[in-house]
């Protein structure tokens, strides 16, 4: 009976054991495995000789152009410089006088300057503050900024009002904690009269720490401007101008509440300024009185030659 089970059983063709049986993995005497479910049957020691075989690939090369934010305003101002060579613009030999359109773009550029590197908790942390506030505020010091231009640069230095008042302003500036961190360093008086005041009145309190954070901004403004030709610090004012959205949105005018003298002598300053600017060509150094218009009436100054 068994004999015959044993019969039986070898005729029957199991094809699935025939199939594993055909079909183990073998490992060569190289140490490469290979098996028909994978994908390729390739030793892994031919690998490395087929790469070595393919043609190399072509390099490119790559230049990476390298700008930095000097570089750009460098040449922005390069730029601005050419627009602004206008006859309003022509000092006579090449000096640097505050017509009134220097006197309201350098106004412009230093309130620009406070706007765009002061902390941002100076003005917009306030509770009470509005769109219309903060307008007001930075026109405000802008007028005091131009203000301060026409007493500092466009007085002359003899004026007996403008003396007093300086006076008056430096003993003001020393009996305050903060005047006295302003007084006598660079940039110190005219963030006091601009900045400090329009503060004051504004929102009643000024902090310490960001007077002298702005005094510091002013001292890099002068700094920049003595660095630069008469052509690039007009540029200069009228970029960080455009920047801050300041130029040509409002014009600056003399504000002074605590000297009516001064006052009055600013702003004729300010109306002889814009008439010496409306005029084609005028020598600040010519007298009048010095002009020799014709000596035609003057018969012993023709030479007879016999």
């Amino acid at each position: 009976m068994f004999a015959k089970l044993n019969s039986i059983r070898s005729s029957v063709h199991l094809p699935f054991l025939s199939t594993r049986r055909s079909s183990p993995s073998t490992i060569g005497f190289n140490g490469s495995a290979t098996s028909p479910y994978s994908h390729a049957s390739t030793s892994t020691s031919t690998i490395p000789q087929q790469q070595q075989q393919l043609p190399p690939s072509p390099v490119l090369h790559r230049h990476r152009t390298i700008s930095t934010p000097a570089t750009n305003f460098a040449e922005t101002l390069r730029v601005i410089s050419r627009q602004v060579q206008a006859d309003q613009f022509d000092d006579v030999f090449n000096s640097f006088f505050y017509t009134d359109r220097r006197c309201e773009n350098r106004a412009i550029f230093m309130a620009a300057r406070f706007e765009q590197s002061l902390d941002a908790d100076f003005i917009y942390d306030r509770r009470t503050i509005t769109t219309t506030t903060i307008h007001s505020f930075w026109e405000r010091v802008m007028d005091r900024l131009y203000t301060l231009n026409y007493l500092l640069y466009v007085l002359p230095p003899t004026h007996q009002t403008k003396v007093r008042y300086l006076a008056a302003l430096d003993q003001h500036m020393g009996d305050s904690i903060i005047g006295k961190q302003m007084k006598s360093v660079c940039g110190g008086m005219e963030t006091y009269f601009a900045l400090y005041s329009t503060t004051l009145d504004y929102f009643g309190t000024a902090d310490l720490d960001t007077m002298e954070q702005a005094r510091r901004i002013l001292e890099h403004c002068m700094t920049s401007e003595n660095k630069l030709g008469h052509a690039e610090r007009d540029a200069m004012y009228i970029f960080h101008g455009l920047r801050a959205g300041f130029h040509g949105r409002y014009q600056p005018k003399v504000v002074l509440d605590d000297d009516d003298l001064l006052l009055d002598a600013i702003q004729e300053a300010v109306r002889d300024n814009k008439c010496l600017t409306n005029q084609l060509s005028v020598n600040p150094f010519e007298e009048g009185a010095c002009i020799v218009d014709s000596d035609d009436d003057d018969p012993s100054a023709y030479l007879v030659l016999s």
